[in-house]
């Protein structure tokens, strides 16, 4: 018996004695090799047994569905907040306000820093009183939605760059970062 190499039976000729030049016998020379007669063998593949090996153990998807769903959290988890992290708020406000300190510096002019409940804004003293800075760098920012912030409503910064020593809160949800203004004109941030 012999199968081809796609797992179906071979169609192979009738065994039985062999006439001369191959033939089978009673046969009729020509016709006979053109044609010659054939029987289909057939081949019993074995059964295959459903029994306990036929799928999965209900632990066995348990254990998947488990494995799915840590991995989902962890997704989820590592997925940024659109509105960026407090810690980089503060950072942004720290640098600006380090920045309008070297200006009032470089100006050998008065600056200070007003800061609300909807954001913070520079201004520089002129001679008919307390003007917005007019550079686009220290332009009106808002909080970021969710920001609050407490603690001094303005901080001064001198011609020299100092300042009174001052300490702003900034707050989003549950977590809390505090800018800190020293008398020596350090300005840092602490969560």
């Amino acid at each position: 018996m012999r199968i081809s190499a796609i797992g179906r039976p071979e169609i192979l000729p009738a065994s039985g004695a062999r006439g001369e030049g191959g033939h089978p016998k009673g046969g009729g020379g020509a016709a006979c090799a053109a044609y010659p007669s054939t029987v289909l063998r057939t081949v019993r593949l074995p059964k295959l047994r459903l029994g306990r090996n036929a799928g999965f153990t209900l632990i066995e998807l348990l254990v998947v569905l488990t494995i799915i769903g840590l991995m989902s959290a962890a997704v989820v988890l590592a997925i940024p907040d659109p509105r960026g992290s407090l810690a980089a708020e503060a950072e942004r406000f720290a640098a600006r306000a380090k920045a309008a300190q070297t200006r009032a510096i470089l100006d050998s002019r008065s600056i200070a820093l007003r800061v609300g409940p909807a954001g913070y804004r520079f201004e520089r003293r002129e001679q008919d009183g307390w003007q917005p800075l007019a550079d686009e760098s220290f332009a009106r920012q808002s909080w970021t939605e969710g920001t609050t912030a407490a603690g001094p409503n303005r901080i001064l910064f001198d011609p020299t760059g100092l300042s009174e020593p001052a300490a702003l809160t900034l707050q989003r949800d549950d977590d809390r970062i505090t800018v800190e203004f020293a008398p020596d004109g350090t300005i840092r941030v602490r969560a």
